[in-house]
């Protein structure tokens, strides 16, 4: 496909986690995970908007500029991608959902693993960098709704990925260009 992003990766099972290879079987248990991940999330993103410091906004930063790196080599750069969402959940404050989430963590993040996987293997540009953007563009401005909106999508999109009802995010074009002329220059 014109523009798209493939993603290396030498076997399926490289990509799985242990978590979750044994449940890759079972649509049902890939639903609940995702059901849950969606509540954990969507708590943790309004309450991010309103707590975030420098420093844990600096470190979404970081992720999201990791990742763009190795989108741009051809790679997942799923590490970064769990990076972004960890430190949201961090950034939420609330010590019992943290330790929930990394109770959950190796199975959402070998889900993580397998949408981005599917995704390339379809042909769909990987968009992780810039959807994270877009969310933690809502965090600096300390806008909950703008920030939920984002991460919802996300979610939704993440989903759509895996499944195959795939439909583009809606980019803001001002945010788009940039990342692409990123990408080149990376490329280079």
């Amino acid at each position: 496909r014109d523009g798209a992003y493939l993603v290396k990766a030498d076997t399926f099972d490289d990509l799985l986690s242990a978590a979750l290879r044994k449940y890759v079987d079972d649509p049902q248990f890939l639903i609940q995970l995702s059901e849950t991940r969606n509540l954990l999330e969507m708590y943790c993103i309004g309450r991010a908007a309103l707590l975030a410091d420098q420093a844990s906004i600096d470190r979404m930063q970081a992720s999201i500029d990791g990742m763009t790196i190795r989108v741009a080599q051809g790679a997942i750069g799923f590490e970064y991608e769990a990076a972004f969402h960890s430190e949201i959940v961090s950034a939420s404050g609330n010590p019992i959902i943290i330790q929930i989430y990394s109770i959950f963590s190796e199975a959402l993040f070998g889900t993580g693993k397998l949408t981005n996987y599917v995704a390339s293997k379809r042909g769909i540009r990987i968009t992780g960098p810039m959807e994270h953007q877009q969310i933690l563009n809502a965090i600096k401005a300390r806008d909950v709704q703008a920030a939920e909106k984002y991460m919802r999508m996300h979610l939704e999109f993440a989903h759509q990925r895996l499944c195959g009802d795939y439909r583009p995010w809606p980019f803001d074009q001002a945010l788009l260009a940039p990342f692409d002329e990123r990408l080149r220059e990376i490329r280079r």
